[in-house]
């Protein structure tokens, strides 16, 4: 926690200039990067992105492998949710009316899934596993020991944080996430409050067949949640928002997909599909599905390597360059003595009578106030790893792939 501003010394305040600096430029650039990858998605002709597509869109996708228990076989790096194991969800506490009564209901839809003819169809499918989804996460709740009252929801600190629209995504992206018979948010859920953490987790109901590439919706989705978050003022110091999207698809299948926006471009995670097709996929299906929405947070969403690689001063006076350094142009007059003080090009004498001149500079980073028209720039290549194949730590009775 760093002492107030009338405590710092005059050192100590042109770091902590610099500091802002640093993470206002850092958020800026995460703002413009994903704009590309989001406006290229758009535009995309297709519903489903092929993977000689991934370059083009600006998307790095990878394979995230998961085991029987719930634990990662090889984990993601950087990896910003830490999943649950099964063997650490605490079990369900069934002398909770509400939780029995609720499990009833369960029960009974299962039954009819079985058994009526209307359930084939892949919009009921959906909604029945949605349902059962959302109710052993926000509304069930666990014998922890000492207390037998707390959901996986509140167990995991999160909140569904108000309505999907205009909380978590803007009411300017209604139209792309709103507009589809086949496909819509069901719910999403957001750090507490208190924690300010930009992890944010949304579950996609979509009445579509399962296919093993990614579906234009769950990209747009994930974006526009990035875009949400950056361009508001809650999550101010932070560059980067890692977003959870579960998606529900027909046939009783699920996966789950980890997005977050780095230097690489916009990495993208995703797991083979959890049947939930017969009751014993479904038991060991939900109880892999609920580890990985308890994930406890992880990673550092500050730090301003994320977006981009900080110039590093010289080490000896000796290897300082006599040229002036490189400043961005579009900078505040502020920003630019604060990043030619970093690179050294000043004295420490003319930093104390800078600093007496000039006074504190304001750092109000200034997001766009719409989404530019796409633009197709050369993009840098991207050393993009080729999935580890077909071999995979999953039971068959669990994951299934794509049809024929």
């Amino acid at each position: 926690m760093s002492l107030p501003w009338r405590m710092l010394t005059r050192r100590g305040r042109e770091r902590e200039l610099d500091h802002q600096a640093r993470f206002a430029e850092s958020r800026s650039r995460a703002l413009k990067g994903i704009i590309d990858p989001y406006n290229n998605t758009l535009h995309h002709n297709n519903m489903l992105i092929e993977s000689d597509s991934y370059h083009d869109l600006g998307i790095v996708c990878r394979d995230l492998v998961i085991d029987t228990d719930g634990s990662y076989t090889d984990v993601p790096k950087p990896a910003f949710f830490d999943p649950l194991a099964v063997s650490q969800i605490p079990t369900i506490n069934t002398e909770s009316d509400a939780t029995r009564i609720s499990l009833e209901d369960i029960m009974t839809i299962r039954k009819w899934r079985k058994t009526n003819p209307q359930y084939r169809s892949l919009s009921r499918q959906t909604r029945a596993l949605g349902f059962e989804i959302g109710a052993a996460f926000r509304y069930h709740k666990r014998d922890e020991g000492r207390r037998k009252d707390r959901s996986l929801a509140s167990i995991a600190n999160y909140s569904q944080g108000g309505d999907i629209s205009p909380d978590i995504i803007a009411e300017e992206y209604d139209p792309v996430i709103w507009q589809s018979l086949w496909w819509h948010p069901d719910a999403a859920f957001c750090q507490k409050t208190y924690l300010n953490l930009p992890h944010t987790m949304i579950v996609l109901q979509m009445t579509v067949e399962l296919d093993d590439r990614i579906f234009q919706v769950e990209v747009l989705t994930a974006l526009t949640i990035m875009l949400t978050l950056l361009e508001g003022d809650r999550f101010e110091l932070h560059n980067t928002v890692p977003v959870m999207v579960i998606s529900v698809m027909g046939r009783m299948q699920v996966r789950v997909l980890q997005f977050h926006y780095s230097r690489e471009g916009l990495v993208v995670t995703k797991t083979r599909f959890m049947s939930f097709a017969t009751d014993e996929s479904t038991t060991i299906g939900l109880g892999v599905l609920m580890g990985l929405m308890s994930s406890k947070t992880s990673g550092n969403t500050k730090d301003p390597s994320n977006i981009w690689k900080p110039v590093s001063p010289p080490t000896t006076p000796t290897q300082a360059s006599s040229e002036p350094p490189v400043v961005d142009p579009n900078l505040t007059a502020s920003r630019r003595i604060l990043q030619a003080l970093h690179v050294g090009k000043y004295s420490s004498r003319a930093k104390r009578s800078r600093s007496k001149t000039h006074g504190i500079p304001d750092f109000d980073p200034q997001p766009p106030n719409q989404i530019s028209a796409p633009t197709h720039k050369a993009q840098e290549d991207t050393k993009e790893q080729k999935p580890p194949g077909s071999h995979f730590a999953y039971p068959e009775q669990l994951f299934t792939g794509p049809p024929d």
